[in-house]
């Protein structure tokens, strides 16, 4: 099409063999699917994934996104574009890492999720992020390997769920910082 987007209904992936990448963008991306599917796989290397909303594994309506990482010390940030409405200064709505999003009363939500493999990893997201679902969506975060991660969120992360959806948080083991 014109736009040079995909069309809805369209699977779109990206996969990355090895290397220390770094994924940038703003919003829906990095595995997002909206009536259809994103995929991001990535087989080794340190990363970091950077965005603001929509991004790394979300799920809206009709879609499932995905980030898969296979191996390797990674960074995940998710935050700074959309102020929360909850009146907290400087917090930010991510909708990221591993979210599962319906839109309340039009849509219910997809099927998202972060999977990564190992290695001591830095997850950091904005309300509503790291494995959560919303109105009707599933939300999957699952932090294989026994390294020491940390995980820093605003409001409901970590395992959230509201509005009839589901939200699973899965660490296998390390010394984590929650």
């Amino acid at each position: 099409n014109s736009t040079g987007l995909p069309d809805a209904g369209q699977y779109v992936t990206a996969r990355d063999l090895d290397g220390n990448d770094t994924y940038r963008g703003r919003s829906f991306c990095q595995g997002v699917g909206l009536f259809g599917i994103g995929l991001l796989i990535d087989e080794a290397g340190r990363d970091r994934y950077e965005g603001d909303v929509h991004v790394q594994g979300t799920g809206l309506p009709g879609g499932i996104g995905a980030v898969i990482d296979r191996a390797g010390d990674d960074d995940y940030y998710a935050k700074g574009l959309i102020p929360t409405n909850y009146g907290d200064a400087g917090v930010f709505d991510a909708w990221s890492q591993g979210c599962g999003m319906g839109f309340r009363t039009i849509a219910s939500g997809g099927l998202g999720l972060l999977l990564d493999g190992g290695g001591n990893d830095r997850m950091e997201a904005g309300n509503f992020s790291q494995g959560g679902g919303y109105y009707y969506g599933l939300g999957i975060l699952r932090a294989a390997g026994r390294e020491g991660d940390r995980y820093i969120g605003s409001r409901y992360n970590q395992g959230f769920t509201a509005h009839q959806a589901v939200g699973v948080f899965l660490e296998d083991g390390g010394n984590d910082i929650y």
